[in-house]
């Protein structure tokens, strides 16, 4: 799901490393919210969808409006977006959601895990948006030549932020599932995922260079992944070797493509 909206993020020639932040401090509100405070569980997923969207719009306005580079801008909000969980949180461990926020990850559909049908359904209209709308397509032309787009007509500030908007609802959700599925929160919630979600979207196909992204790429890459954490823990290797191994996955993938083109 993260890596759908970093897709988007990642087309438009930018880059979000603040994506395991963004979650932690998603959650951190989501935790306060509905465990500590009794926020009912759909004021929860309003609360944590809200919370996502504005750390994608935060970026993204600092990327568009301050012209700060995008790994520098979200370089900052990863340390920002972390402080401020911690901050939130207090060092405490909220556990105990409502059987309607467990459902979102430990239900199942026909004994599919209710996940699959949330990442398949993000993934199904984050495709149709990239492939088959003018917006999708505008996002694609920034990314390819930005002052190509800007000369035929296209609103680039408009868009780059739509970009960063999506990855905050990704973000949202992400986070809303992640607590649902450890039934807890604590401020440090999604550390190291932007590693992940950065390697899925580049080993799916998606251009670290912008202009080219593919929302299916990104799901294959998301199982690419998977797959070689879980064959190295079936190898019996630490989890240690599991960020070597994908860090040299990833140089191996943008140097592929690098030659390549």
């Amino acid at each position: 799901i993260l890596g759908v909206g970093q897709t988007f993020v990642i087309t438009t020639g930018g880059i979000d490393i603040s994506t395991g932040s963004a979650v932690g401090l998603t959650a951190a509100f989501f935790g306060l919210a509905v465990v500590e405070h009794g926020m009912p569980w759909w004021g929860g997923i309003i609360l944590a969808m809200g919370i996502g969207l504005l750390t994608g719009l935060f970026n993204g306005s600092v990327v568009v409006w301050l012209k700060v580079p995008p790994f520098i801008a979200t370089l900052g909000t990863f340390v920002t977006f972390r402080g401020l969980a911690l901050v939130t949180v207090e060092g405490e461990i909220f556990f105990g959601f409502p059987p309607e926020i467990l459902a979102l990850s430990k239900g199942d559909v026909l004994s599919i895990p209710a996940p699959f049908f949330i990442a398949a359904l993000v993934v199904a209209i984050g495709t149709y948006i990239l492939n088959f709308t003018p917006a999708g397509r505008y996002i694609t032309a920034i990314g390819a030549n930005r002052e190509a787009a800007r000369q035929v007509g296209i609103r680039v500030r408009r868009y780059e932020l739509l970009a960063y908007a999506i990855m905050g609802l990704c973000v949202g959700l992400s986070a809303m599932l992640l607590a649902a599925r450890l039934n807890a929160v604590q401020a440090t919630l999604g550390t190291g995922l932007e590693l992940i979600v950065i390697a899925a979207v580049v080993i799916g196909g998606t251009s670290l260079f912008g202009g080219r992204g593919t929302i299916i790429g990104t799901a294959l890459g998301a199982l690419v992944v998977a797959v070689i954490d879980n064959g190295l823990v079936l190898m019996g290797l630490a989890s240690f070797w599991q960020l070597v191994v994908l860090g040299l996955v990833l140089i191996v993938a943008v140097g592929a493509r690098t030659v390549r083109r």
